[in-house]
């Protein structure tokens, strides 16, 4: 991967030449998958059904992907072409499921897609896991920012988990991705847009610099 021309999460998601479907339909396969570690998160945000009191009965259980299901999905998967791209995330925090990084790296190695990418809150990016992570084939970490501020972060995330924990959290694991010479896993640190201008001016500020690439998106960024 260390050979590849970098291609940051910008120009993948807003460069890259896309697919006109109108004249490609019907397709071979899939472009996209996304799948999902677990439902479970350490955040109850306050726009995500985890934070409803009968989130559990709403989602029919509380449940980890084990391998051996994920297994079966990636013996299906290496049946369809090559995709654009395979996201490990969905409703609840990818690195609650313990297999996530194998998962990855499963996935790298049978050269199902053409990148790979977590989506995650960055509680739970802890040095145990840099390593692994930057050893496991992902392309894309991208870090949700639910706030621009403590208390803007705890009003959405209604979480004990302080954004300052989350910034430190981003910024050893790019300490550790560059003095040991790791390009990838790309680290976007993202923010939905507040209606607030100050606040969007407040999360450039303060995060500028953690991560490979910073962005403000709009309210569903899913690719």
């Amino acid at each position: 991967m260390d050979n590849q021309e970098i291609l940051t999460y910008v120009d993948r998601t807003q460069k890259n030449e896309r697919i006109n479907l109108l004249n490609n339909i019907p397709l071979q396969g899939p472009l996209l998958v996304h799948l999902e570690p677990t439902n479970v998160c350490n955040f109850k945000c306050r726009f995500c059904p985890e934070s409803l009191d009968d989130y559990k009965d709403q989602a029919g259980g509380l449940f980890n992907l084990s391998l051996e299901h994920y297994t079966k999905i990636l013996n299906e998967l290496k049946k369809m072409p090559k995709l654009k791209s395979l996201n490990f995330f969905m409703m609840g925090e990818p690195f609650a499921n313990k297999n996530i990084l194998k998962f990855v790296k499963m996935a790298s190695s049978a050269n199902i897609s053409e990148t790979y990418m977590i989506s995650t809150n960055g509680a739970l990016l802890t040095k145990e896991k840099y390593s692994d992570i930057c050893k496991s084939g992902l392309n894309y970490l991208r870090i949700s920012i639910f706030g621009s501020n403590e208390i803007a972060h705890f009003k959405a995330t209604q979480s004990k988990v302080k954004l300052s924990r989350v910034k430190e959290n981003i910024l050893n694991f790019k300490k550790f991705k560059e003095d040991n010479s790791y390009l990838y896993p790309r680290i976007l640190v993202k923010m939905i847009k507040s209606e607030v201008e100050e606040e969007n001016e407040e999360f450039l500020r303060e995060f500028d610099g953690t991560g490979d690439e910073i962005l403000l998106t709009g309210m569903i960024l899913v690719i």
